[in-house]
């Protein structure tokens, strides 16, 4: 938790660091699933220059069956910084987001997970 906290409290500093003189967002950041994006809405709520958007909508059942739209590309294209759930939740982001050349930053809500999660169990299953 401390690392997702880390990366929430850089992403609103990145916020703060703007100037929220006008009413038009400055910072747009793009989450990859609804939880994600109500915990993004949640950390920088105050902040007026600052657009969350969410990618896939929140009524999709598995995000591993989303097939990304036109709409999302473009998203994904104007996005200042992309937000995802991470722990292979939305892998499928990866090579949408680079075939767009998008300068986006990537923010991956896992980093620093690995230590707290039970073993894996290896791809093979056996």
């Amino acid at each position: 938790m401390k690392n997702v906290s880390k990366i929430f409290l850089a992403a609103l500093s990145l916020a703060f660091s703007y100037a929220a003189s006008s009413a038009e967002p400055r910072i747009h950041l793009v989450c990859s699933t609804y939880p994600i994006q109500l915990l993004t809405r949640a950390v920088v709520a105050d902040v007026p220059s600052v657009r969350v958007d969410l990618l896939v909508p929140a009524e999709t059942g598995c995000p591993h069956d989303y097939v990304l739209t036109p709409a999302d590309m473009r998203r994904l294209m104007r996005a200042d910084a992309v937000i995802l759930n991470g722990l292979g939740l939305d892998d499928f982001i990866d090579q949408p987001l680079a075939s767009v050349q998008s300068n986006a930053q990537r923010i991956d809500t896992s980093n620093g997970l690995d230590n707290l999660l039970p073993l894996r169990v290896p791809a093979t299953g056996h």
